[in-house]
C-alpha cells in the first residue's frame, strides 16, 4: 500500500497462488484516487478462489486422461506378448531370454517390445541372426539406439505416457516371475492358453531404477516385496493407485491400500484358477 498527502490511500492487490509447484499470478490494479474497501477484498478472493477451482478441475482432469492412457499403453503391451506367443506356436516370452551358454541376453520387455517387431518376426525368440537386435546381449553397442533412445511403453520417455523425466529408461512395468507363474522361470514351459483370465501378468512400480531392456527387474513370487506401496516394490506413479495387467488384457488400477495376501491369489496360474477377481479386488479398484 502507498500513501501522499496529494492522493487517496491506494491498494495495487497481487495475488500469488501455487499449485502443484505451477504459479499463477493474479493482478486486479484497482484505480487511483479509489478507496480500498471491503467490497475490493471480498470481490478479489471470490475472484482467486474461481481460479483456484478452476485450476484444481484441470489437474484433476489431466491426471485422470494421463492414468487411463496408461493403462491403454498397458493393454497394448499384453497384446504384444499375447501376439509373440501366436507367433512362436503359443509359447509365452521368457521372464530372461539367456543364450545358449546360458548367458542372460534381454527381459522380456525387449523381447516382445513392438518397436522392434520386424526384427522380432525375422529373428524370434531365440534367433541369432547376424547382425540382429536379439542376437546380441541388451546393452551392446549394436543395440545402442534401443538403450539410449526413449520407448513409451517400457522405457523412459519425456512424454506423458509413463511420466519418466528425460533420459530416464528405468522400467515403469514388472512382470510377476517364479514357479507356477505367467513367466516361470524353473524350466516350465509356459503358453498362453495356458493362462487363466485372471492371472496377473505384470505390475506397475516406481523408481525402479532397472532399465527396461536389462533382464531382471522383475517380482518374483519366492522373494515378493512384503508390502504393496514401497517406492522399488509394487507401487503407482500416481498416488491413487498402481496398475496391474491380466492375462485377459484387462488392466486394472488397484489402490495402494489392497493388502497383498489379496492380490497374491492372482500371482500363479493355478491360484488364479481358484479365486474370482471380481470378488476379491474389485473394491479396491480405482475408477
Amino acid at each position: 500500500m502507498r500513501c501522499t498527502r496529494s492522493r487517496t490511500c491506494v491498494w495495487d492487490l497481487y495475488t500469488m497462488v501455487t499449485f502443484s509447484g505451477s504459479v499463477i499470478l493474479v493482478v486486479i490494479p484497482l484505480k487511483t484516487n479509489l478507496k480500498f474497501t471491503l467490497k475490493h477484498l471480498l470481490t478479489a478472493i471470490a475472484f482467486v478462489a474461481l481460479i483456484a477451482a478452476f485450476y484444481s478441475a484441470y489437474l484433476q482432469i489431466n491426471r485422470t486422461a494421463e492414468l487411463a492412457n496408461s493403462c491403454l499403453l498397458a493393454r497394448f503391451i499384453v497384446m504384444e506378448l499375447e501376439a509373440n506367443a501366436v507367433a512362436h506356436d503359443g509359447l509365452l516370452t521368457p521372464a530372461i531370454e539367456t543364450a545358449e551358454d546360458g548367458t542372460e541376453m534381454h527381459s522380456w520387455r525387449f523381447v516382445s517390445c513392438r518397436m522392434l517387431f520386424g526384427d522380432m518376426v525375422q529373428v524370434g525368440f531365440y534367433g541369432q541372426a547376424p547382425g540382429s537386435a536379439y542376437s546380441h546381449p541388451w546393452n551392446h553397442p549394436r543395440n545402442k539406439r534401443y538403450y539410449d533412445g526413449p520407448h513409451r511403453d517400457y522405457g523412459g520417455s519425456p512424454n506423458s505416457f509413463i511420466d519418466a523425466p528425460h533420459g530416464d529408461h528405468s522400467t515403469r512395468y514388472s512382470a510377476i516371475t517364479g514357479p507356477g507363474t505367467a513367466f516361470d522361470d524353473s524350466g516350465t514351459t509356459v503358453f498362453y492358453s495356458d493362462l487363466d483370465d485372471d492371472t496377473i501378468l505384470f505390475v506397475e512400480t516406481r523408481n525402479s531404477g532397472h532399465h527396461w531392456m536389462k533382464p531382471g527387474g522383475d517380482f518374483d513370487v519366492t522373494s515378493m516385496p512384503s508390502s504393496i506401496g514401497l517406492p522399488n516394490g509394487i507401487s503407482g506413479r500416481d498416488s491413487r493407485g498402481f496398475i496391474v495387467a491380466f492375462a485377459d488384457k484387462q488392466v486394472w488400477v488397484l489402490s495402494h491400500d489392497t493388502p497383498l495376501s489379496d492380490l497374491a491369489k492372482f500371482f500363479t496360474i493355478a491360484d488364479s484358477k481358484k479365486h474370482n477377481r471380481a470378488e476379491e479386488l474389485e473394491h479396491y479398484r480405482v475408477r
